[in-house]
């Protein structure tokens, strides 16, 4: 691993995490903080997880792809937003 020593990869690394950290204070600004950051870190463990199997060679076996599917599940969270609107 070289860690943050190539530029590309370093200043992408860090313009997307910016990017997530705006995007989730502009979501919380019409959802409230529990559901807002349990879909955040939903879609941060699915991309991380899809990202080592594309890139990294990490096991993508049946078992593993059922539960990432679960996963995915949490964006029904959203759907939370529209049952109970913040107040």
């Amino acid at each position: 691993m070289e860690g943050f020593t190539n530029i590309v990869p370093s200043v992408l690394f860090l313009c997307s995490g910016v990017m997530a950290v705006v995007l989730l204070q502009r979501a919380l600004c019409t959802s409230p903080l529990a559901i807002g950051y349990a879909v955040w870190t939903g879609i941060g463990l699915l991309g991380a997880a899809l990202l080592g199997m594309i890139f990294f060679d990490e096991p993508a076996n049946t078992l593993r792809l059922v539960f990432l599917l679960t996963l995915t599940l949490t964006l029904a969270l959203v759907g939370l937003r529209y049952v109970a609107p913040p107040e």
